[in-house]
Parts: C-alpha cells; structure tokens; sequence
C-alpha cells in the first residue's frame, strides 16, 4: 500500500511540474519575446514546448540508480517547482527595468 502513495505522489508531483514550467514559460514568453513581435502563447501551448525541451535535453546521472524515492521527490520539486517559481521571479526583475 506504500508502493500506491509513493505512485501517486511522484504522478502528482510530475503533473504540477509539468503545469508550472508551462505556465512559466508562458509568462517569460509574454514579457519577452512578444514585444519582439512573436505571438503570444497560450498555457497549453508552453507547456508542450516545455515537454518538447525537456525530453530532448534530459540529462540523467548514473547515479540516479542509487537514489531512494525521497531524494528522488526533492531533486523533483526542486527542478520541476522551484525553478519555475524562480525563473518568473527573476523574470519579473528584469522585466520591471524596462
């Protein structure tokens, strides 16, 4: 039964990942590359170009094996969440000096 909520954790985990780079992407993308002349984009949109970016540049370490299901969570939430919370927050910096 463990096996169950560690599952669903890590889905749930990846899902909001997945939602909060897309959504990063598209705020980023608003601010600085329509004023380029680029069409804005939609949420959906970001996030399938963030999938598409992901996959073809993941990196995975050799010892990715060795790493239990918490460390594994962490490295997660940190990549998949606190990234895009920083990526807007630096955004949003250097946006406001415009």
């Amino acid at each position: 039964m463990q096996a169950f909520g560690y599952v669903c954790a890590f889905i749930f985990t990846l899902i909001l990942s997945i939602i909060a780079n897309g959504y990063a992407l598209s705020i980023l993308w608003g601010w600085f590359l329509v004023p380029l002349g680029l069409q804005a984009i939609s949420i959906t949109t970001a996030i399938g170009i963030s999938m598409i970016f992901t996959f073809l540049t993941h990196h995975s370490s050799k010892n990715d094996d060795s790493k239990d299901f918490r460390e594994l969570m962490v490295k997660m939430v940190e990549a998949g969440l606190l990234k895009p919370m920083m990526a807007i927050l630096f955004g949003w910096l250097v946006y406001s000096f415009r």
